[in-house]
């Protein structure tokens, strides 16, 4: 509902369904459902219907409206409603409406509607105006290319300053506390099986080696059964070792259920590798910021351990998981540590190292202010410094050129400067 006006159920469901039909007739075929859902038609329908109905609005307050001869004109000058000779044909008018079930009355309704919504946009047009400095911009935006040369000052290139007191730490602490509010913390032991280690001395028989190349024989083509052989073993095994793994996983529950731990059914698993990971965040982080050792290098892996380690509570596990490369996984939360502020004394070393980040920012960023003031007064010698950057235009993408430097480069004069 918009003001005093509404979309009806019906109204727009016959809207789409109008849709619909035009473009089954302008193709020739049946649309799928499948089809029209990926176009988008119900989603496009309404937004016209809703726009429709604002400039309805602002009609209706203005006073806009439209008479009736000027819809006849407007229809009877429409050329799929006229005949060969150009003649507009009442007998074809009805026959295309009926084929898209839409009513006279209601079809003149749209055309009146139409009508007046152009009638208050062309008002909108002509009463118009641009500012000539918007004008400029968009001439720019379109049309210019500008070359320009840049210098880039990097903090890390600045001296480290010297080691200040520790009242200024500490007040540079109580400042920037928010920068140093540890994440969600949680130690988690996972217990990991990988069902190879289970499968290396699985026995297969004649009988089975036999039995999967004939049900694969297609597959093997015209290679003979002494080449395939080794394949066809391995592929019991790995079967084998599966079925192992599973049922083994199955157990373990039960004794877990049970009262057993991790730590004591561990050593009883072959191939069996037990993780502890000690006050790691969410995303793999220790605290001291780097990436736990602990998890497992396949990333993948690593990602759905901590995932399935953050959405259980504490003192809870996950059942025994398989994932997509074959291994196992249980998950059991031993410890949630809520996001917290250490005080200045814990994490002093931490809070050096982001006072010296920021002095060296503020060091470049006051360089590059100084730079950018003398050429502008009229000294080039920062010139010899700058690196030519490729031609710029704000129409098109510049992947080596950040989006900031290009909108600093089309504010300035030419030969200007100016810091980004």
């Amino acid at each position: 509902e918009v003001g005093d006006l509404t979309i009806g159920r019906y109204d727009f469901a016959e809207r789409v369904q109008q849709q619909i039909q035009r473009l089954t007739a302008e193709s020739g075929g049946r649309i799928s459902q499948e089809q029209i859902l990926n176009a988008g038609i119900p989603q496009i329908i309404l937004s016209q219907m809703i726009q429709e109905i604002l400039l309805n609005l602002e009609s209706k307050n203005l006073g806009i409206t439209v008479s009736d001869a000027a819809i006849r004109q407007q229809i009877q000058s429409i050329k799929t409603f006229q005949n060969k000779n150009g003649v507009f044909d009442r007998n074809l008018f009805t026959q295309i409406l009926r084929s898209v079930n839409m009513s006279e009355d209601a079809y003149i309704e749209e055309v009146r509607g139409e009508l007046t919504r152009e009638q208050l946009a062309d008002a909108i047009v002509v009463g118009a105006y641009l500012p000539d400095i918007m004008i400029d911009r968009l001439f720019e935006a379109q049309y210019q290319f500008r070359q320009a040369s840049m210098l880039l000052i990097s903090p890390t290139a600045i001296p480290v300053p010297p080691t200040p007191s520790d009242a200024i730490l500490e007040a540079f602490y109580n400042d920037n506390q928010k920068e140093f509010k540890t994440p969600e913390l949680r130690t988690l032991t996972v217990l990991l099986i990988d069902p190879t280690q289970l499968g290396q001395n699985s026995q297969v028989t004649e009988g089975d080696i036999q039995a999967l190349y004939e049900a694969k024989k297609e597959s093997f083509g015209n290679k003979p059964f002494s080449e395939i052989k080794p394949a066809i073993i391995a592929e019991l095994q790995k079967d084998k070792a599966n079925e192992t793994a599973f049922k083994l996983t199955q157990e373990l529950d039960d004794k877990i259920a049970g009262g057993a731990t991790l730590e004591e059914l561990a050593p009883t698993v072959p191939g069996g590798k037990l993780l502890k990971l000690n006050n790691i965040s969410r995303s793999g982080l220790e605290k001291g910021d780097t990436f736990s050792p602990h998890l497992p290098k396949d990333q993948e892996l690593a990602q759905e351990i901590l995932q399935a380690g953050f959405v259980l509570n504490e003192a809870s596990d996950t059942p025994f998981t398989q994932t997509k490369s074959g291994e196992y996984y249980m998950v059991r939360v031993d410890k949630v540590s809520p996001p917290a502020f250490p005080t200045f004394a814990e994490i002093k070393d931490r809070v050096l190292r982001l006072w010296i980040k920021y002095e060296q920012y503020k060091a470049a960023q006051n360089k590059a202010e100084g730079y950018v003031q003398t050429f502008n007064k009229g000294d080039r010698k920062a010139a010899s410094m700058m690196t030519p950057l490729p031609l710029l235009s704000l129409s098109e993408a510049s992947p080596k050129v950040a989006d900031e430097v290009k909108n600093v480069v089309f504010s300035l004069k030419p030969q200007g400067t100016g810091l980004a």
